[in-house]
Formats: structure tokens, sequence, C-alpha cells
């Protein structure tokens, strides 16, 4: 504690205007008593000051400091903010790991987090009160980390160029009535300091209800959303436990928090918080929709004025220790604590949620993060999600974490250079499109395929919004009944899902792996190469000059329409098919060569593979007249000849700034290639990455001397090993990411320029996070 330098800060005009009196008179006075040096003291001078104050201390110092911040909840946040999304500079910059700790002196007019760390016994407590804490820094005590929450506020993705805001909060987020009460109550303020202005600023709204659709997004660990049930008086799982759960307006009351268990200090909008401690992050969400009122017939001023009588008894009970979620409606309409009706107040647990206003309700877009009012545009939604527990490490380290809601099973990032923040997530259902920018992502497109996806890759036309005003998103993907399809959207037109190589004309077996083809010419974005269980390499021509299908009715043309008048459907991929001995798990391709794809097996072969050999010369289907060098694996390849299979194998990479180097993982081992010193097509170097098998290998594009290996072993738990060429017999750098039963679905590196980054999907998750190799 003493060895922490020690900064002091109160804002001289919050709440009744006392934090600077209040200091000199207790705060000072027990800080010398105490023997305890002050670095430095401050007094804000202007919205904002807070966080510029302790940004520029912490830059002088490399390990952990102390803040003694005297305020309310609003001057906390812009310290959280300033902290999180700033990058570390001075000192700090290169430090690994180290925290801010908060001393708070509630000098504020709520001062929601103070009072549920130190429960107030009256609404009238004396200075010993609001020197708990402090108190608890003398004796030393234990800190207590803070859950953060993160809500992004996109704008319409129709526009040429999306943005977006971000606020971290560590009290509450809100729209709906406490959005609209926390922005009307700012007019209030020299009037009425104290939270009586919040009161008239209720009564002045309460009539009002906000439309909009929400969803809410499950934990990570259970992967459920849960809603109290106050007959069993526990969380159970909600009604639509199919991951995301829709909810459809208008809304009265709709706030979540995180930390606290009350915004006041008698008002407990979300106790449960602290009589059902979470076991892991989460938010606690509170929502009225008078929908639910078993007498509600339609939307009527009248309707509102009665219902109005209802949501006052619910901010009410509020103030009765929390009693507002035990109450219920009765048959008629009426609001009791008894009997079986559906309650009155939705309290959830889970671990975000989206609001997506309607365009026309003006109040509904309106947003409070800890007391600062946001406002989202026409078409645009806010997502709010809980980022972590601890002292702001992951905004500092930029990390990102995406909850997609159903298990991840392909990641992949796209390489070019004007795409180098786009990440395509690909689940059960669907294909999302991230714009990753440290330390928030922000999702772009969304393809929903109704069906699990085996394979993705992105096309070289991929431009993202921060590069261009005229962005383009074009990926393949592989779907798990065998199908293909070209995903795209673009600033000027939304999401379109075009399918192909279904039936008999494309694969029989689990698609694993795809590419566009290599080189640099215009036509790498024209072919797309696909490997498959079946054994087989096709090379697709997205855009043929021969329609194969123009002789065959077409959906689009055959359900009642005049052809002639039908805008003509696009031509149907054709496929160039090379036959291989042993199913197929990888295939490269490479920005020098336009010509070759390097294909590997599950046996332990590698094969670089000339697809645009002349057909004239050698007959298509066979994998010996195209296959320019075959390589091998000894090991993977003699347990294969003596019947033994590693279950997770045959995962080969090119690295992309070299053509002659090539890596691959094989059961246990990895195995590095030079194709200018052929050896009879043995490794030049071999290594051991992970002893019960390595999953996949790839190269990372902006420091293509590293190279990552994940496990999918669960008794590992989530795992990358990252290893070095030049040091290939050195001992990796570990990353453990989950513990076990977790484990790595698939990984990509990031193309991102600077500090190498790895997207790691494991569950529902996707963690975006710099590795941190020197």
């Amino acid at each position: 504690m003493a060895s922490c330098p020690l900064l002091v800060i109160y804002n001289p005009v919050c709440g009744d205007s006392t934090a600077e009196a209040f200091f000199n008179e207790h705060v000072f006075p027990r800080l010398e008593e105490a023997h305890l040096q002050v670095v430095q003291k401050n007094a804000t001078g202007a919205a904002g000051h807070a966080g510029t104050i302790v940004s520029e201390f912490i830059e002088k110092y490399e390990g952990d400091v102390t803040v003694i911040l005297g305020s309310g909840d609003g001057t906390l946040h812009e310290i959280i903010n300033a902290l999180s999304l700033e990058s570390p500079k001075g000192v700090r910059e290169k430090v690994a790991s180290s925290s801010v700790r908060l001393v708070l002196v509630p000098c504020g007019t709520a001062n929601a987090l103070y009072c549920s760390l130190f429960k107030p016994d009256s609404m009238h407590e004396g200075p010993a009160y609001k020197l708990k804490s402090l108190e608890a820094f003398i004796r030393d005590s234990n800190v207590v980390p803070l859950t953060l929450a993160i809500t992004t506020i996109s704008s319409p993705q129709s526009t040429q160029q999306s943005c977006h805001k971000v606020a971290i909060s560590a009290v509450v987020t809100s729209t709906a009535l406490h959005a609209s009460i926390l922005h009307d109550s700012e007019s209030l303020r020299k009037e009425m300091p104290g939270i009586e202005r919040f009161k008239v600023a209720a009564w002045n709204n309460i009539t009002r209800w906000y439309s909009s659709q929400v969803k809410l997004l499950p934990t990570p660990s259970t992967q459920v959303v849960e809603i109290y049930d106050p007959d069993q008086k526990t969380f159970v799982t909600h009604d639509d436990n199919h991951g995301i759960v829709d909810v459809i307006g208008p809304f009265a009351y709709f706030l979540s928090t995180v930390n606290v268990d009350r915004l006041e200090p008698a008002f407990r909008i979300t106790p449960l918080v602290s009589e059902f401690v979470p076991a892991e992050i989460s938010l606690d969400i509170v929502m009225v929709r008078p929908h639910r009122d078993p007498t509600f017939v339609t939307d009527t001023t009248e309707a509102r004025q009665v219902f109005a009588e209802k949501a006052t008894a619910v901010l009410t009970a509020a103030y009765q220790d929390g009693n507002h979620i035990n109450l219920k409606y009765t048959d008629d309409g009426k609001i009791t604590t008894e009997g079986t009706g559906p309650t009155v107040v939705e309290y959830i647990r889970c671990g975000g949620w989206e609001w997506i206003p309607d365009d026309i309700d003006e109040k509904a877009q309106l947003l409070c993060s800890d007391g600062t009012i946001f406002s989202i545009e026409k078409g645009g939604k806010a997502v709010c999600w809980e980022i972590r527990d601890g002292a702001f490490e992951d905004m500092d380290s930029g990390v990102v974490r995406i909850n997609n809601g159903s298990d991840v099973f392909v990641v992949r990032a796209c390489y070019n250079d004007d795409g180098a923040d786009l990440l395509a997530v690909a689940g059960e259902h669907s294909v999302e499109v991230f714009r990753v920018t440290p330390p928030i992502s922000e999702r772009i497109a969304s393809f929903h395929l109704g069906r699990r996806v085996t394979a993705l890759a992105w096309s070289p036309r991929s431009i993202s919004p921060s590069s261009s005003d005229d962005w383009v998103i074009e990926i393949t993907a592989a779907a798990s009944d065998f199908s293909l399809h070209l995903l795209t959207k673009s600033s000027t037109s939304s999401e379109n899902m075009f399918a192909f190589g279904g039936g008999l004309s494309g694969h029989h077996g689990k698609v694993n792996d795809m590419c566009f083809c290599g080189g640099r010419d215009q036509d790498n974005a024209r072919y797309v190469a696909t490997v498959a269980d079946d054994k087989m390499l096709m090379v697709w021509d997205l855009h043929p000059s021969l329609d194969i299908s123009s002789g065959i009715p077409s959906p689009e043309r055959s359900m009642g329409t005049n052809a002639s008048s039908s805008p003509r459907p696009r031509p149907q991929p054709t496929a160039y098919v090379i036959t291989f001995p042993h199913p197929l798990v990888t295939v490269n391709s490479h920005q020098f060569s336009s010509k070759e794809f390097l294909v590997s097996d599950c046996r332990g072969s590698i094969f670089l593979t000339d697809w645009r050999s002349d057909p004239e010369q050698s007959e298509q289907g066979s994998w010996k007249q195209s296959s320019v060098i075959e390589l091998v694996e000894p090991h993977a390849l003699s347990k294969s000849l003596m019947g033994v299979s590693s279950q997770w194998t045959g995962f080969a990479a090119w690295r992309q700034d070299n053509i002659d180097i090539v890596g691959a993982t094989y059961g246990s081992r990895f195995s590095i290639w030079d194709l200018s010193k052929p050896q009879g097509g043995k490794p030049s170097q071999t290594g051991i990455s992970f002893p019960d098998g390595g999953h996949q290998f790839r190269w990372c594009p902006t420091n293509p001397d590293y190279f990552a290996i994940a496990s999918q072993s669960p008794t590992k738990g989530a795992v990358v090993h990252i290893h070095d060429m030049n040091y290939v017999h050195a001992q990796p750098h570990v990353i453990n990411i989950a513990p076990r039963p977790h484990r790595v679905r698939d990984f990509d590196f990031m193309a991102r320029r600077g500090n190498p980054a790895l997207a790691v999907a494991y569950g529902v998750e996707v963690v975006i996070f710099p590795i941190g190799v020197e």
C-alpha cells in the first residue's frame, strides 16, 4: 500500500459542492495521521478533466498506482473511460500488467457504487460512513475487482461509412425511462442538487413507452439467458432457451447494472447482484413491458396513463428493499405479491444485450452510461456486454472479446492490406463479420445460412469500411450439408447470399478448407479452391463465361413471373476437379503464384498442385499429373501405413512472404520444408509442440518468422503455442486462453500491423489479443 504512488482528486462541483471542504476537514488530516504521502493533489476543473489527470499521472509509473477519488459516479465514469479507451503512454507503454486502485469518497448525488460496496444504515450518514473506503485502504484491506461493461453505439449499416461510439460503465447502462430521467434531470441540477431532481424527471416521463427491439445474449459458460422466478426464489433458464433471446417492445423501463445493487442509497433496482452473487461475469437487467399486463388491449393515451400508476408502483417498490422483483399481475391487472400471475418486472441475468430503437421514437434513442447520455442514430443500435473483472487489464492490452451467442466453429481474418481489421466468425447457423479496432469490435455484416459452417475464405476484393467509403465484404463459406455460398455486402448493397456447388456437381463429404486463387492479377478473386473428405480438390470459377444452367429453369424464373422481364439469374460456378488418394484437410494459395495450390491430406503428404496445367497434356482428375512436388512427413506417413492415425492431424500452411517455406503439424510433431532444398520431400526442420497432438498450424502474416499451433485436446484447455522459426527447438511461448474443458475450435492471426495478434475461438466466444512475443 505505502509503496504505491498516491494521487488525490476531488470534484468541487459534484453533488452539493462540498467535496473540497470535506477533503480539507477529513481526508487530508486522516492521510497525514496515517503517515501516507500524497504525490499529487488535484481538483477537477471541467468535464473530462479527471480522466486526463489520472492518465497523465500513471504515465510516470510502471507499477500499481492508487487514486483517492472524491466525486460521484459520473467522475468515476470519466476516469474509467480514459483508462480503458486510450493506449498506454510513457513508461507504462511497455508494462505487461499493472492496476489502478480506486479509493472512493462519496461526494456525488447518488454514489451508487460506494453505497453498494458500503451499505448505508440510514439516509443521513455522517463523515465516518463517507470515510469507510479510505479506512479500508489505510488498513490494507482486500481490493474488490470491478466488472466493466462496454457499450458500442453503431450507426446504420446502410450508411456509406459506418461509425460507432464506445462507452465503458462500472455502474449502469440504460435506455427507456431511466435514460430519459438522467437526460432531463441535468437541467434541474442547479435548482435541485440532490436526488429530488431524479424524482421530478421521473414524474415528467412516467407515461412514456419506448419502442424498440431487444436481443438478450447468453453468458459464455452456461450459454443461456436466465430469468428470476419469484416463486422459486432463484434464477431459471429463460423459456426461449436457444441462445439469443429476442424481446419485443414497447418498454416502460430497461436498465442493466454491474457491480451495484442500487442506484441511490435506498433505491435497490437490481437487488439480486448482492443476494445471488453471479458465478461468472454477467449483467443484471430489469425491464418492464406494458404488454405483459393482462388488461392491456391497445396502445392509447389513456392506456399509458393507467399503466403509469403501475410503473410508479414498480419504482416505489424498488425503494422498499428491492421488492419490485416480486410484483405480479392479477387477472384484472392489479399489482400484488401473491398468486401465480405474470411478473410485472422481468429480471434477467445474461452476458449482454442489443437495443434496436424504432426510428420514429426519439426518446427510445437515448442511452445512459453511468450518467452520461448518448444518442443512437436512426437505424442504429446499441450493444452492451461485460468485458471482464479486474483493473482494466483487457482494455489496456488491446484485448477484444466477441460473444457469438452460439458455438463458434470457424474464424478467419482478412489478410488484404485494405481489410486487415476484418474478422469473419462462423457458428451453428450464420457467418458474422466484425471490424476489430481494439478495444472494441463492431458487427458490420451478418449472413444467416441456417446450417453449420465448416470453412471460410476471404476474397481478395474485400475492403474494410476503415479503408474506403466504397467498401466491400466478399467471403465464401462451406456448410455442413456440403453446399458452398458466396456472401457479399458493400457500401451500396445489403447482405446477399449466393449458393453453389450443391447436388451432383459438388462435394460429397465435409468441406474442410477453402481459399481463393493466389497471384496478384484480377483473376485471383475469380477462382476459389475447396478440399473435402471426399478426396477431391475442386477449383471453382465464380464468374464462368459459359452458363451451364442456362437451359435449366431456375427458381427465380419459374415462380409465376414473366421470364422475359425477370433479371437473368447469376450463372452457376463451374468446377475443375482433381482427385487424391486420401481425404484432404487443407488448401493454401500464395501471393506470388496464381497457378498452384498447396494441398495436404490426412495421411502425411502435402502436394504442390499446378491446377492450371494443360488439360491436353494431363488428364483431369489425376493428382499425379497435376502435382509438381510431393512433401512427406515421415512419422505421420509411417503411422498411417501401420494403421495408426492421430485424431487431429494434417494441417499445412504456406508462408506468405517466402514461396519456398511450408509448415505443417501432424500428430505431436510440426515440420518445416524448404522447397529450394527438396531433400526428397522430407522436412528440413521438425519439433514437438503438443505431445497429445497439434491441430492447426498458421504462419503470422505480419511477423512471418512466427507460427502458431493449437491443441484441440480438452484435457489441456484452450491453449496455443507460438514458435519462432529461427529457434524451432526452443520452448514455445505458451498462451493459455481458457481452462479445460474449453478447447480451441479455430484460430487465426490478425493482419493488422504492429504487435502480432491472434483471434481464438472457444465455446461461444472469440477473443482477439496481442501475443506479446518480443
